[in-house]
């Protein structure tokens, strides 16, 4: 395994800058409520439209991201894994970008300032990024998190390889 570590030196990994950008601050799909199976096989999965209850809005209920991916799938390894030796063995430096979905209220597209998933490509704030980092200025763009992603992310329970689990997590982990 040390000798993965000296190849990816060697190759230089070392120096190397992840920067990534995620538009939040949009409702998104996170978790859905299905009926029973019907019939003989039981693979009749289907959401449970009937459900509307409180947060449960057509058996669907909303949380926030960019409006196609939720904010802990697309945020967690940005703001936690790749922090850790495990995911991120050479130590590349990773900057986290988020982009709050600010729509223009007459744009079809939502304007220079969105956040959703694919139309985030035209908004400038990230446009000016891509060039920067292109001009080999990468290095004056620094994190800017607004949303609750590190919270959730710290609840998320996995460990770095070089972590030691102490005996409160280890009992915590075998009584659950």
């Amino acid at each position: 395994m040390d000798d993965l570590y000296v190849m990816r030196d060697e190759w230089g990994y070392r120096g190397t800058e992840l920067t990534t950008t995620q538009g939040t601050g949009k409702p998104t799909e996170r978790a859905y409520f299905y009926r029973p199976p019907s019939g003989a096989s039981g693979l009749n999965i289907t959401i449970d439209t009937a459900l509307t209850t409180g947060a449960i809005d057509h058996g669907v209920i909303l949380g926030e991201g960019d409006g196609t991916v939720s904010l802990l799938s697309m945020g967690y390894m940005c703001n936690r894994g790749w922090h850790m030796k495990r995911y991120n063995p050479s130590g590349a430096k990773v900057v986290v970008r988020e982009m709050a979905h600010e729509p223009d209220r007459f744009s079809p597209r939502g304007g220079p300032n969105t956040g959703d998933h694919v139309d985030i490509l035209g908004r400038t704030t990230l446009n000016e990024m891509i060039l920067r980092i292109a001009a080999g200025r990468g290095d004056e763009i620094g994190d800017d998190v607004s949303s609750r992603i590190r919270e959730y992310a710290g609840k998320v329970k996995i460990w770095d390889d070089d972590e030691e689990i102490g005996e409160e997590e280890e009992e915590k982990a075998e009584s659950a």
